[in-house]
């Protein structure tokens, strides 16, 4: 009862298909709202956090291996970023994890782009990964627990109040459904407006 007068009461734009209170993201600086659990990322190890991750990629998680974030690869991450950045932010918001690989192994990513800490260049890459740019997301350098063995990266993206937000370097909408990341369809992007 108490989920449907939440529900009920959220603005129509808010109020998205088969929206339920466990799809409800909320975000205050460093919380997360997964299921029913608050989750502090900033305060977790590696470690933790693929504990917390579900086995395999679904609506809201999505991984990446820690090589994408080389230099080398800077054109891939760019479109990947954009990719997922528009299908998370015009689909109810998610986590899109730097450093874990197949099978679900952690794997330690690059601390520093040239000089620029890679917290700090993530940061940068999402807000130019799309159109309309987000604000509404966060970037989280998760340390392993034996901290001189390096770090993963995640980025919490909200639900945008302003989608549909465009994928940048493909001129594409993309939206999350069964695990993946795919071109949002005429009509899922009329009920984003």
């Amino acid at each position: 009862l108490e989920t449907n007068n939440f529900l009920n009461n959220l603005p129509k734009r808010e109020h998205r298909l088969n929206r339920s209170l466990s799809d409800v993201s909320c975000f205050s600086k460093q919380l997360v709202l997964i299921g029913t659990t608050c989750m502090d990322f900033s305060s977790l190890s590696a470690e933790e956090t693929l504990d917390i991750c579900p086995d395999c990629e679904d609506d809201r998680w999505e991984f990446k291996a820690a090589s994408l974030l080389e230099p080398r690869n800077k054109s891939e991450l760019k479109k990947e970023l954009g990719k997922q950045v528009s299908a998370f932010a015009n689909s109810g918001g998610g986590n899109l994890v730097f450093g874990i690989g197949e099978p679900r192994v952690l794997q330690a990513c690059l601390e520093h782009v040239g000089r620029q800490p890679m917290q700090d260049y993530l940061a940068t890459m999402v807000e130019q990964s799309v159109e309309y740019p987000i604000r509404c997301f966060q970037v989280y350098r998760i340390p392993f627990m034996d901290s001189r063995n390096g770090s993963i990266f995640l980025i919490h993206i909200e639900d945008s109040p302003a989608a549909p937000h465009q994928a940048k370097n493909e001129r594409q909408y993309y939206y999350r459904i069964s695990g993946h990341s795919k071109p949002a369809p005429h009509f899922q992007l009329e009920l984003l407006r």
